[in-house]
């Protein structure tokens, strides 16, 4: 089986002969290929190199499966301001409804107009035919606090709860245009929805049940209308405590064909809660062992992980991979996995 053969058999919960190895590369290719952030985004997104960028990451590594845009939502396109350091990662400046008058202004099928460069990205790397291709789009909360800005969103939680339920309806319209029209142009493998501000330490149980569930159920059945399976990455620590756990069999229970945790999270807790109802995504820390290291590190937390799990497993550092991040540690992560199948 090739990459994208197993991709595909793990997360629809089918033998495999391997355990796939996915990466969420959001800039870290520009670093194999040395290209300046700018060239990447000055004159709108240039999806053919961004797709080149993410190819010379795999080449390197030879992982199984990518994302496939260093672009999800092009905040422009809503009156957003964006960053983008010479050799850095692009951050926004502005957010586009940091006027909350803003968002009446605007339409999330807008977006249209603004998915080019990804699918160009998306079509360099279909190429490839033997490599899973997952499309990184925001959940509906997360993408409303992109659009509005962490501490304002935070704010309009507890005092415009009307106007939070708005922007959430807002980016749900951006996520599904935003799918629709890349999955009319490209063929995917999977849908990687991810959610890092539905995040149960940020905003607590209560939140996430009022204000991103309801976004959560509505994704899951748009997606899955498509034909298309779900990777759904959120964050919080859903194993710390028994809230936790009851949120994580929440998220479960919503029907997302694999689950991609991310830090700070207790594997064996994890693969008890999705037993028999999902496929697990995850495994070493971004942070503490890519990072941070050492070297031997890498190896040692990749083996005490692949012990945890038989079957229906893809390994991935625990978020996104970004410029900056050690080339050499990600390689010795991926051969470790390669090496223990």
């Amino acid at each position: 089986m090739n990459g994208r053969e197993t991709l595909k058999a793990c997360m629809n919960m089918e033998p495999a002969d391997k355990v796939p190895v996915f990466l969420f590369d959001l800039s870290l290719g520009a670093d194999v290929l040395d290209v300046p952030t700018p060239d990447i985004y000055r004159s709108g997104f240039n999806g053919k190199l961004g797709g080149k960028c993410i190819l010379a990451l795999q080449e390197y590594l030879g992982h199984d499966a990518v994302s496939g845009s260093y672009q999800s939502i092009d905040v422009k396109a809503f009156g957003g301001e964006m960053a983008y350091p010479e050799r850095g990662i692009p951050y926004m400046t502005k957010a586009p409804f940091k006027d909350a008058d803003d968002l009446y202004k605007h339409s999330g099928h807008e977006i249209a107009d603004h998915v080019q460069g990804s699918i160009e990205s998306f079509t360099v790397i279909r190429s490839r035919k033997d490599i899973g291709l997952l499309m990184n789009i925001p959940a509906p909360m997360s993408t409303a606090m992109v659009m509005r800005g962490l501490e304002r969103f935070l704010m309009d939680l507890i005092l415009e709860p009307k106007y939070s339920h708005d922007l959430i309806s807002f980016g749900s319209d951006v996520m599904r245009t935003s799918i629709e029209c890349v999955s009319q142009n490209v063929e995917l493998d999977a849908v990687l929805l991810t959610a890092a501000y539905d995040n149960l330490d940020m905003v607590g149980s209560d939140a996430l049940r009022e204000f991103s569930f309801p976004g959560l159920k509505d994704s899951e059945r748009f997606i899955h209308d498509l034909g298309l399976p779900i990777m759904f990455h959120p964050h919080g620590g859903f194993t710390a405590d028994l809230t936790g756990e009851m949120i994580l069999d929440d998220m479960i229970n919503m029907k997302f064909d694999c689950f991609y945790y991310g830090e700070t999270i207790d594997p064996v807790k994890m693969l008890d809660h999705a037993s028999k109802k999902c496929s697990l995504c995850g495994g070493i820390d971004t942070f503490t062992t890519i990072y941070i290291g050492p070297d031997e590190r890498v190896e040692k937390d990749v083996s005490d992980y692949l012990e945890c799990f038989n079957g229906n497993f893809v390994f991935s550092p625990s978020c996104s991979v970004d410029r900056g991040l050690s080339l050499k540690r990600l390689k010795i992560m991926t051969d470790a996995v390669k090496a223990a199948r």
